[in-house]
């Protein structure tokens, strides 16, 4: 009976041993071949929904970032270097013309490249210097803005630049009084220089995929701005001092001041004609007087003025040969043929 029931419990034992073999080795195998797979897939799952969430959180920053780009791009005068130092060159000219100054002449420089300041900063690896390095953030375009006025106009003109969206900086001014007047009133050259920055990566693109320029507008000077010039130019810190007189004689007076209100109300922007589009091609006398001829460079259309007709706000005046006179807010210009009205040249204050 031992001898029976002892092959038979070993066999038991075997075929136990065996299944439990069996058993491991399928478990090991099925770990190997699909449990650990899955679990690694299952994190790379987790860690890539991780990375989801990340970018989405990025991507809506980066939305917000390119709006706020487009926004204080919309602020600059175009997309193309030559069109922006037209705009500009064409927008002092006007900042100085509705101030009332006579002789405006604008002088500017070209477009230079500014790069980021974290170059130049302690602390900023190597790479991202060389980087940054690579590629500017932005140009600048510096110019100038001379004319001669009262010193009601002189500052009137200076507090207007530093009205315009445009106009990013105004780096410095100089007022001296100027001589040989023909009249009694006093008057002062002024001398404003500005800086506006070109940045056409941060402008918004159309359906086209074309750069959308912006909307150029003239701002007029705030309330606010008027009130901090005018008791300066009502001082007048120019004029000689008055000779100490007798007591009683109207010396000791103290002077008075206009107070200007102080609602300090939002000036509504003007339309920034568009001067630098219009070119001169010719002007000829025909049977009904002088005729000029210009073209859109932008559009291509083509407008004959007549003497005392409008073109944008520019009125015909006269012209022959290779030149037109042209008046512009109760001033004359000289446009030549082939120039736009952005190139004009000032000649005389009509009286």
């Amino acid at each position: 009976m031992s001898l029976i029931e002892g092959p038979a419990q070993r066999t038991r034992f075997i075929a136990i041993g065996a299944v439990l073999v069996a058993l491991i080795v399928g478990w090991l195998a099925l770990s190997w071949m699909f449990l650990t797979p899955r679990r690694e897939l299952l994190d790379r799952i987790g860690t890539t929904q991780t990375s989801i969430l990340q970018l989405q959180e990025e991507l809506d920053g980066q939305d917000d970032l390119l709006s706020e780009q487009h926004t204080l791009a919309a602020r600059t005068l175009a997309s193309e270097p030559d069109v922006a130092t037209a705009r500009l060159r064409d927008g002092l000219s006007r900042v100085g013309e509705l101030a009332g100054l006579t002789g405006v002449t604008v002088s500017h420089g070209r477009p230079t490249g500014i790069s980021n300041p974290l170059i130049q900063a302690r602390g900023i690896s190597t790479t991202l210097k060389r980087k940054l390095r690579a590629e500017k953030d932005f140009d600048a375009i510096r110019a100038s803005l001379s004319g001669r006025g009262t010193l009601e106009q002189v500052l009137g003109c200076l507090a207007m630049a530093q009205s315009q969206t445009w106009i990013h900086r105004v780096e410095g001014f100089e007022l001296k009084p100027a001589t040989g007047g023909k009249d009694n009133e006093a008057k002062f050259d002024l001398r404003l220089d500005v800086i506006t920055l070109l940045a056409s990566n941060m402008l918004a693109r159309g359906k086209d995929g074309k750069l959308i320029d912006p909307e150029i507008t003239l701002t007029p000077a705030r309330a606010s701005a008027e009130q901090t010039w005018r008791p300066i130019a009502q001082k007048n810190a120019f004029r000689r001092p008055i000779e100490d007189k007798p007591e009683g004689s109207g010396a000791d007076k103290p002077v008075q001041i206009a107070q200007q209100s102080t609602t300090d109300s939002t000036p509504t922007p003007q339309p920034f004609a568009p001067y630098e589009d219009w070119k001169l091609t010719g002007i000829v006398a025909g049977g009904r007087g002088a005729e000029a001829f210009f073209i859109n460079s932008r559009t291509g259309e083509r407008v004959t003025v007549l003497r005392g007709a409008r073109i944008l706000d520019a009125v015909f005046v006269d012209g022959s040969g290779e030149s037109g006179i042209f008046e512009i807010g109760g001033d004359r210009f000289e446009v030549r043929n082939g120039q736009s009205f952005a190139s004009r040249r000032p000649l005389s204050k009509v009286d």
